[in-house]
């Protein structure tokens, strides 16, 4: 009994005078239950240790062995939180369990130990089930290892509980561990938050087949130059919601057959040099690591790298992101990385780095789905396979200037993308989209956007075939004579920016755009060079024919399929219609090469046909050109050139004769009429059938209103007229596709002297202020528009006398007449808005007109005159001029004869009013003109 009570005494001393009970029950042995109300005591050894909320233990030993807090060989409980502080020379236990049964540590005990030499451990659990919740440890070290718990024995299980709270520091060659769990054991927690601040060292450690669950919202920050979690010896880690922060190498690696799955939300930032997440295995042990809605984000090091036989499975709505090393890389046998999101949650890769955003090397394999991937460093990759395969569905790839989206190096490296993929290379370099070398390969099927360059090179291999709306924008071409690149495009476009070159082109309803242009916006023409061509679509090209330079497709072996040649118009050509220029090329031609339309250069139409000789190249040509050149003119020309017969044919028809324009003054004469007067009248007709130039194709309907005043003098032997007179008319010309309208003023003056023997003299003077406009579709169907400006003088002078066949101003009489008009018309530029210019020269007009009238005047109070006409009318000179685009002049002229009759009617009422109509129709020459004048004059 008294050996008993020495053997208490030695083991636990009171620290203050607080009443001890001590109960001992020695039964066969020394067994006893130690019931402890006093609250201080330096360490505490026993079978059943029980301590109370508040209590104390603490030891500060300067002694080398090993030093325990607690150590309890049955159970040890804490009714509430109590404080535990060993501090020694040597190794230091805080609290350490190895009994089979169960301990519970209560709510918010603390821990705190710390030596200069051997193992500090803050919680030793050997064996059994120990719980503990808002535990906090506290555990530090000059030079040797120092843990906040270490867990061993297949049978020991941890429950910490939540909220609990682990520190390590160390100095010096310190060696740290939040949690060390080994030998099968199993800890679990919830909230935990674990720092260690050593040398080397790790957060959490799994090893040895150990179970470590984390639980929701833990937390680990390691400044070690190890890592902050590591599990190996096919150890299991799970945690949901985890934050990681370190400066160590690793922020979570698995090896040996070890499974990590940090569930949904999880974040790991590695500053330095560290890798976010890496694992690695063997054939028959191998790792894996899987996590959903995971942020990675490391400095200079790898972000997320499977080694050999090692897994990473990365679920929908995660980012991974650095400034070094690769993001998402598989390395080795069996190393595989899958990081997948889903169309509602995609996945972001972001390499701000000179390396890749994912790499597969040596055998490994990095699979991708409804990723988004940035190379935005300064020489970095999207994608890199370099021995190794990346397959890839519904991929994003975005490549700032200076990095390159997809490079692909390797007998063995591989890049597959299917389903959606865009690929967006802002580097105009080539290879900037995609660079393969080295037998390598990149397959891409789906839809497809590439904007950015491809490039092959040492037998490297590109194939795609891309479906519906697919587009790519970008050159491509082979660095050396090895290699293939093999484009199907299916309903796709391709936008050309540089001479390309493929070894077989396959498209299916789709398109090819030749569109380089200089830094002034201007053409640079373009070859695509293919080996074979097969399908059907459209190459859309541009042309230079006077320089003779162009695009031009260029198949080395054989064509086969139906292609449409869509080939730029371009109205500011400076075309004779004379030139030819080849635009394909083929080595065997099976193919059907046509024009989907007529081709506007210049001011005439080219159509294509074989080169002569040559009938596997085909080549542009004036359509209907004779012998000599001068091809057909475009409608443009045509309705631009027409300005000369818009401007002719108006002055024509606006020089009327006397009666057209201020009806028979006799008859007024006749009705005893003496005055001065004011005169309105109106015409409209249409002139048609133009014939004998290359300026016809269009009809033409106008009207017309003129006015005027004038004053009667008397002079000897009749009654003189002087007057001003104004007027407008509109035309509108019909072209063969579309139309225009005009506008013509005019301001004159006029006498008209009328003598008693019949004989009468009238002269006008005109000016005239001309403007046209018109409006046609091209050969494209593209609306093409075009206005003139034009000004001129006419001098008219007309002649007539009026032979009575009874009375002198009664019944039955003849008229003949002549009339003489001068006209000159200035010249005008029409600029075309596609780009032709047509010069349109001056003309001057002499129309000469010789007339008979038969007439019957009706006598009485309102006097009455009918008649009809007949005549022939001659320009003797018109000779007019026009260039297209400042070429050379193309005459025209106006020069040739018609017939001109007329029917007419001039009634008088109450010697006030003279109403006037007459109807004429011309045909002959060069056009045919229906015209009805109906004019009033009134007089006072």
């Amino acid at each position: 009994m008294l050996h008993c009570l020495h053997l208490w005494s030695s083991c636990m001393k009171k620290s203050n005078n607080k009443i001890l009970t001590i109960m001992i029950n020695v039964v066969l042995g020394v067994n006893y239950t130690i019931t402890a109300n006093a609250t201080d005591y330096v360490s505490i050894t026993g079978s059943d240790v029980v301590l109370n909320n508040g209590d104390t233990v603490i030891n500060n030993s300067t002694g080398t062995g090993t030093l325990t807090g607690i150590q309890a060989t049955n159970s040890l409980t804490i009714n509430g939180g109590a404080t535990i502080v060993q501090n020694s020379g040597g190794p230091v236990i805080g609290i350490g369990l190895y009994n089979a049964n169960t301990n519970n540590l209560g709510d918010g005990t603390a821990i705190t130990v710390s030596g200069s030499n051997g193992l500090i451990t803050g919680l030793a659990l050997g064996s059994g089930t120990t719980n503990a919740n808002q535990l906090e440890v506290n555990a530090s070290t000059d030079a040797g290892y120092a843990k906040a718990i270490a867990v061993t024995g297949a049978n020991t299980i941890l429950n910490l509980g939540s909220n609990s709270v682990l520190n390590v520091s160390g100095d010096g060659t310190s060696i740290g561990y939040g949690i060390h769990a080994e030998n099968g054991s199993f800890t679990q927690a919830g909230n935990v938050d674990i720092n260690v601040t050593t040398v080397s060292g790790y957060g959490v450690y799994a090893d040895s087949k150990a179970k470590v669950d984390l639980g929701t919202g833990s937390s680990i920050h390691t400044e070690t130059k190890d890592g902050a979690l590591n599990a190996s010896g096919a150890s299991t880690l799970v945690a949901d919601h985890l934050t990681v922060t370190t400066t160590s190498k690793a922020g979570v690696n698995v090896q040996s057959g070890s499974t990590v799955n940090l569930g949904e939300g999880s974040n790991i930032a590695v500053t330095g040099a560290g890798t976010g997440i890496y694992t690695i295995g063997s054939y028959s042990a191998k790792s894996t690591f899987t996590a959903d809605s995971l942020n990675v984000k490391v400095g200079t090091g790898e972000g997320i790298s499977a080694g050999t036989y090692g897994t990473i499975n990365i679920g929908a709505g995660s980012k991974a992101e650095g400034s070094g090393y690769n993001i998402v890389s598989a390395a080795g046998a069996g190393a595989q990385v899958n990081f997948k999101g889903t169309q509602q949650n995609r996945n972001t890769i972001i390499n701000n780095g000179n390396n890749a955003g994912a790499q597969a090397t040596s055998n490994g394999v990095v699979n991708l789905s409804n990723t988004d991937i940035y190379a935005q460093g300064g020489a970095g990759f999207g994608l890199w396979a370099a021995s190794g395969t990346i397959n890839g569905e519904n991929t994003y790839i975005n490549s700032e200037s200076g990095n390159y989206a997809i490079q692909s190096v390797g007998s063995t490296a591989k890049v597959y993308l299917t389903g959606d993929t865009k690929i967006d290379a802002k580097s105009n370099t080539v290879g900037s989209a995609i660079a393969v070398g080295n037998s390598g390969l990149v397959d891409i099927t789906g839809k497809t956007e590439i904007n950015g360059n491809m490039y092959v090179e040492n037998n490297g291999a590109i194939a795609t075939d891309m479906s519906t709306g697919s587009v790519f924008t970008g050159m491509s071409m082979f660095g050396d004579n090895t290699g293939s690149i093999n484009l199907k495009m299916t309903d796709s476009i391709w936008n050309m920016t540089y001479s390309s070159q493929v070894s077989n082109l396959n498209i299916v309803g789709s398109t090819v755009n030749f569109t380089k242009q200089n830094s002034s916006g201007l053409p640079e023409y373009e070859t695509l060079t293919t080996d074979t061509l097969t399908g059907n679509g459209t190459f859309n090209m541009r042309t230079d024919i006077v320089g003779q330079q162009g695009d031009l497709l260029v198949v080395n072996g054989t064509a086969n399929g139906n292609y449409k040649l869509n080939i730029a118009n371009n109205g500011s050509s400076n075309t004779t219609g004379t030139e030819t220029l080849t635009v394909v090329n083929t080595g065997t031609n099976n193919a059907n090469f046509t024009l989907n339309n007529k081709i506007e250069l210049g001011a005439y139409e080219y159509g294509l046909r074989e080169v002569t000789g040559s009938p596997n190249d085909f080549e542009l040509y004036a359509s209907g050109a004779s012998t000599g050149g001068g091809g057909t003119l475009t409608t443009t020309a045509q309705a631009a050139s027409s300005f000369l017969n818009i401007g002719y044919l108006t002055n024509y028809i606006e020089s009327q004769t006397l009666l057209q324009r201020l009806g028979d003054l006799r008859n007024n004469k006749a009705a005893g009429v003496k005055g001065d007067g004011f005169w309105i009248k109106s015409f409209g007709g249409k002139l048609s059938a133009f014939s004998g130039s290359s300026l016809d194709g269009f009809d033409m309907s106008y009207t017309g209103t003129q006015l005027g005043i004038d004053k009667r003098l008397d002079v000897t032997g009749g009654d003189l007229f002087v007057g001003a007179m104004a007027g407008f008319t509109r035309t509108n010309p019909n072209y063969k596709e579309g139309d225009g309208n005009g506008k013509n003023y005019i301001a004159g003056l006029y006498a008209t002297y009328l003598l008693e023997n019949g004989l009468y003299v009238d002269t006008v003077l005109k000016y005239n202020s001309m403007r046209n406009h018109f409006s046609v579709k091209d050969t494209a169907g593209a609306t093409v528009r075009g206005t003139g400006k034009t000004q001129g003088i006419s001098l008219s002078a007309e002649l007539g006398k009026r032979f009575w066949l009874s009375d002198k101003t009664d019944g039955l009489y003849i008229e003949p007449q002549a009339q003489l008009t001068y006209g000159y018309q200035n010249g005008d530029t029409v600029n075309a808005s596609n780009g032709l210019n047509v010069g349109l020269s001056h003309y001057e007009s002499t129309l000469g007109r010789i007339s008979g009238i038969v007439g019957y005047q009706i006598k009485g109070q309102n006097p009455i005159n009918l008649y009809v006409k007949t005549g022939i009318v001659r320009e003797m000179s018109g000779g007019a001029s026009y260039r297209f685009n400042g070429g050379e002049k193309n005459n025209h002229s106006f020069r040739s004869s018609w017939f001109d009759n007329g029917i007419g009617a001039n009634i008088n009422i109450n010697k006030k009013h003279n109403i006037y109509a007459e109807a004429d129709y011309s045909t002959g020459g060069k056009f045919d003109n229906a015209m009805l004048n109906l004019g009033y004059r009134y007089s006072f």
